[in-house]
């Protein structure tokens, strides 16, 4: 399981995706997909800190894109 939190700025969004279990070991979660409603085509998606630009769709006002493992916590900002 996994838990997101989205925070809005001026010129992007950020997306905080936690993994989350009641297990005392924590198992990575399998690469999903993350749908995001958004006034318009982002100009990209970025895993942070790294920066690395991810592939994303834009359709009927909604930006997707493919998350990696998720082992702990990543973030991924969506740039306007």
């Amino acid at each position: 399981k996994a838990e997101i939190v989205e925070f809005e700025d001026a010129d992007s969004y950020t997306l905080n995706v936690i993994s989350v279990s009641d297990e005392a070991l924590i198992k990575p979660v399998l690469p999903f997909e993350v749908k995001v409603k958004t006034d318009k085509k982002p100009k990209k998606v970025e895993l942070l800190p790294s920066e690395e630009e991810i592939a994303f769709t834009y359709e009927n006002g909604y930006v997707r894109f493919t998350t990696r493992e998720l082992k702990i916590f990543d973030m991924y900002r969506i740039q306007k």
